[in-house]
């Protein structure tokens, strides 16, 4: 088995689920574990703003920072990861990271109830799932 935990910055407490899941998924059943940071794209004009090389170190500090609570706790009970950044969008960077490394659950972890936005827009599993479609292999644990 193999599971895609994307970090979720904006929601700490959905990561940290999704991590615990992870971690019972390696305890029972030997799941490689990868987590996943997808940073937004820049636009050129803001690019341009940036001394060549500046903005890939500002991404890869974002990601490490992001990284940074799972990573901890995964290491301290020894479960083996492995770690990737991409640029992109959000839900389709999931999906096509999820895909390529053949995962069978991305993990998102939980919430008590959905922000506003995500009633308006779907949430981020809503997203994934309509992406992924019916018979995409990939099961969409989370809210």
């Amino acid at each position: 088995m193999k599971v895609l935990i994307p970090t979720q910055p904006e929601e700490p407490g959905k990561t940290r689920s999704a991590v615990e899941t992870a971690i019972k998924l390696y305890a029972d059943q030997g799941a490689a574990v990868h987590l996943l940071s997808v940073q937004p794209r820049i636009s050129g004009h803001v690019a341009m703003c940036f001394a060549p090389g500046e903005l890939q170190g500002i991404v890869e500090q974002a990601a490490r920072e992001e990284f940074e609570e799972a990573r901890q706790r995964l290491d301290a009970l020894r479960v083996p990861y492995s770690c990737r950044v991409i640029v992109g969008r959000r839900a389709e960077s999931i999906a096509e990271v999820a895909r390529e490394l053949n995962c069978d659950r991305i993990l998102l972890g939980s919430q008590e109830k959905p922000r506003a936005h995500e009633r308006l827009f779907g949430s981020l599993a809503q997203q994934l799932r309509h992406i992924l479609g019916a018979g995409g292999g990939v099961e969409v644990i989370g809210y």
